[in-house]
């Protein structure tokens, strides 16, 4: 269940300034000319609860601390928000009935997909994501506690997870019933192979806290610069896994936006600053993987009428099949 946030939302753009306003599935957002003002809404989607405060309270620092690692200089802190006199405020009296992450705006003409969509990214900036990426995975080390989250039992947990939230929200309008069972068996056909490479890779220490939601909408460039934003909710089963993974997200997009070349050096590159020369053997799979999962986001925002999440919808079935097609 979608609930709007304990605020109205013309207060709180009042109090912020906001010139404009986003909405997520989970979140508001409020830009002002400098700065974005990220807070969590009260819902309900069964796999997340954010209905009790204090759960609100413990996800929106957990997003602060490691989104802060991923792009130390956009994150910028928890600013509490107060009920005073039966109003939001931004001063010291009151109770906080919310925390808003603060971060510095990045131009919306840097997103990463507004550029794939204008062709406008060429193999140099491809090298510099790269690298951000390979600093960012280096900024956490490995925990032999954490390594279960990259082994074949988690990763079939998460790939059947994909599959009943296709069926729950893509079935219908984006997938049919023929096409979503070709998806469950030709996946599950493709994980059973992978098999050892993902035990492989766990003994090797693949396996770390990752951004868990590394598409081409949360990289914004700016001054030639790439930022990588919104780092994924602390579900462990998502906040943990190969760094594959995340590079399988962006390769995957690459690859819808028609830059299949780009999707290879975007890898070549990686494997080659964090010394990952089996990265190939895998990242097929989690590239699959990221194409369900991305059908699945923007079917769900499709539900609201969303037609900028329809077309999105569309594309990324199409690139589903086309990997299923191939294996």
């Amino acid at each position: 269940m979608i609930k709007a946030s304990l605020f109205n939302k013309e207060e709180l753009q009042r109090l912020f300034k906001a010139d404009s306003y986003k909405e997520t599935v989970i979140s508001e957002l409020f830009f002002t000319p400098r700065f974005v003002y990220k807070i969590k809404k009260p819902v309900n989607l069964g796999f997340l609860d954010f209905g009790d405060k204090k759960e609100r309270f413990r996800i929106t620092k957990y997003e602060f601390e490691v989104n802060k690692k991923f792009a130390p200089s956009i994150y910028l802190g928890l600013v509490p928000i107060r009920k005073y006199d039966g109003k939001p405020s931004l001063g010291s009296q009151g109770e906080i009935l919310e925390y808003a992450v603060k971060m510095v705006r990045l131009p919306q003409s840097g997103q990463l997909s507004s550029l794939l969509a204008k062709s406008k990214v060429n193999e140099d900036l491809v090298r510099k994501i790269a690298n951000t990426i390979a600093r960012a995975h280096a900024k956490f080390p490995f925990e032999r506690k954490n390594a279960k989250y990259g082994r074949p039992a988690t990763t079939l947990k998460n790939l059947k997870q994909t599959h009943s939230l296709l069926r729950k929200d893509a079935l219908g309008r984006f997938l049919t019933p023929a096409e979503l069972n070709f998806c469950q068996n030709k996946s599950l056909l493709y994980f059973k192979k992978l098999v050892p490479e993902f035990k492989k890779r766990a003994r090797e220490k693949r396996i770390q806290k990752i951004h868990g939601d590394l598409h081409s909408e949360n990289i914004f460039v700016k001054n030639e610069i790439p930022y990588l934003t919104d780092a994924i909710l602390p579900i462990n089963e998502w906040a943990y896994g190969d760094c594959a993974y995340d590079l399988g997200a962006l390769a995957m997009d690459f690859d819808a936006y028609q830059n299949p070349q780009l999707s290879k050096k975007l890898v070549e590159y990686y494997s080659l600053k964090r010394k990952d020369r089996e990265i190939n053997k895998v990242i097929g799979f989690y590239k699959m993987r990221w194409a369900g999962v991305r059908l699945w986001v923007n079917s769900l925002a499709a539900k609201k009428d969303d037609e900028k999440a329809a077309k999105k919808a569309t594309r990324y079935k199409k690139i589903l099949l086309e990997y299923l097609d191939k294996m």
